[in-house]
């Protein structure tokens, strides 16, 4: 218990600020970030049994805020089509919003490896072989799957 405890001290030291910033490239507010970086560090600390050592505990855990960070989009997309129903809004403006918000549910509907590609080599700006050693993956490697995952997102959108 004593060495998990450690582990997580060390971890929320030395990535917490990588774990925010991931958060936010996805949910584009602060607080929302938070919420998703905090739920995100419980959901990791009380499933710690089943973190493979083959990974960096911050990668795991960094994949864990990328799919809290995506739930929480979801829901929030939910919430705002409901109130959409209630409320008369300008046309321009919801088209432009509908689009972004089908572009953030479409990167969050990626396959894992490809979701966190483009999440942190491209959304999070940081550099490729920093997101590539977060992703503990090859720069190489890091490149292919975000270029897979524009692809998808691509041939997801076409209609868009």
């Amino acid at each position: 218990m004593k060495d998990k405890q450690l582990l997580f001290d060390r971890l929320i030291d030395g990535s917490l600020d990588m774990l925010r910033s991931t958060a936010y490239s996805i949910l584009g507010n602060a607080a929302d970030a938070d919420d998703a970086v905090q739920e995100a560090l419980c959901r990791a600390w009380k499933k710690y049994n089943f973190f493979c050592s083959r990974s960096k505990l911050s990668s795991w855990v960094c994949r864990i805020t990328i799919n809290v960070a995506c739930d929480m989009l979801r829901q929030k997309k939910r919430e705002q089509a409901n109130l959409a129903l209630l409320t008369p809004e300008h046309e321009d403006d919801h088209r432009h919003d509908l689009a972004l918000e089908e572009l953030q549910l479409a990167v969050c509907e990626l396959p894992e490896p490809y979701r966190s590609a483009i999440t942190l080599g491209v959304l999070s700006g940081m550099s490729g072989e920093e997101a590539a050693r977060k992703l503990d993956c090859k720069l190489n490697t890091l490149y292919w799957r975000i270029s897979r995952a524009k692809e998808i997102l691509r041939e997801k959108l076409k209609g868009f």
